[in-house]
């Protein structure tokens, strides 16, 4: 079948096409194993609307998080205009399957790669899925014939154990984006995006990572990583962002992958946390780190109040906060 991954507009940021969507391009070589022809539209690059999208397709699979919630919904309802199988997975459908079920007659929650061949299925088989005005009337009053239907179109497997099992995303439209980093000399390097982990252990309340990839971490293999860091040099990029919660929380981990990226040239930033650094060696492991390519590390202090760091369960302090800072300096 011929299927187009969508990533809707994301209108809320001044410049969208900076980061691509890697959740959408970790399962092109799923589906293409499977023998489907593949394409890709970002509807941010050519400022698309629903009524925009192409009509050749098989099937549609969207993924998208909360801001892009009204596009999603768009979407949604001009492809259910349509009467075309429709898919639709990320973050937000993670948190809000049953209203997403009013747009799209599949959804996927969490992990996409081992679920997603099914979803697809059901969404050629059963195309009568949609959750009207009604069905969501009964759901409140637990009729199990609505329950069934909305359950019918919610498709979720377990965490994916092993990240060595995943493919490598495919980056074959990574340079319609455009991000850089400056290097130590202040030259702007072309830079892409990547994951090494999926999962954080910490408990701040106001974050949603548990509810998508739980708090137990898990690592993609260092022989997964380092043949990615090859797909990404051959495509020319020279820089990397990484999106793991908290790149640095396994030191021994963290040391191989600064050797690997020490050998590439790669410069890189990363997501951290002050109490992750001072666990690990404090000015010493940052030192290690920058001396490895490290030039940007992004840290949510959230306060400078003690008290509200602790009743946001935070987990570091105000003293840990200050001096990673003046380290970073």
């Amino acid at each position: 079948m011929k299927i187009c991954l969508i990533f809707p507009r994301s209108t809320f940021l001044e410049d969208p096409m900076v980061f691509p969507p890697l959740g959408l391009w970790y399962l092109w070589p799923v589906l293409e194993k499977a023998g489907h022809d593949v394409d890709f539209i970002d509807m941010s690059q050519r400022d698309l609307q629903a009524a925009d999208l192409p009509a050749d397709f098989d099937v549609y699979l969207v993924s998208g998080t909360s801001p892009q919630g009204m596009e999603i919904r768009k979407i949604g309802r001009e492809l259910a205009a349509r009467g075309v199988p429709a898919v639709l997975g990320g973050p937000h459908v993670t948190n809000y399957p049953r209203n997403s079920r009013r747009y799209f007659p599949v959804v996927v929650r969490r992990e996409g790669e081992e679920a997603i061949l099914k979803a697809v299925d059901i969404a050629v088989n059963r195309r009568s899925l949609l959750m009207s005005g009604d069905d969501l009337k009964m759901l409140s009053l637990d009729n199990p014939a609505a329950l069934e239907k909305l359950n019918a179109g919610i498709v979720e497997f377990p965490l994916i154990a092993d990240l060595g099992k995943i493919d490598v995303p495919d980056r074959s439209r990574a340079s319609d984006y455009r991000y850089f980093l400056e290097d130590e000399r202040g030259i702007k390097r072309r830079a892409t995006t990547m994951f090494t982990s999926r999962g954080c252990p910490k408990r701040c309340d106001f974050c949603d990572s548990p509810n998508l990839w739980s708090r137990r971490v898990r690592y993609a293999p260092i022989e997964k990583i380092a043949e990615e860091y090859r797909q990404i040099k051959n495509l020319g990029f020279e820089a990397i962002q990484y999106y793991d919660d908290i790149l640095p929380i396994n030191p021994s981990r963290m040391k191989e992958m600064c050797l690997l990226m020490k050998e590439e040239g790669f410069v890189w930033r990363c997501f951290g946390r002050t109490d992750i650094i001072f666990r690990h060696g404090g000015r010493d492991y940052l030192q290690f780190m920058r001396d490895h390519g490290l030039r940007e590390m992004l840290i949510g202090v959230e306060s400078g109040s003690q008290k509200i760091l602790d009743g946001v369960h935070k987990g570091t302090t105000v003293e840990q906060n200050a001096a990673v800072f003046r380290w970073c300096d």
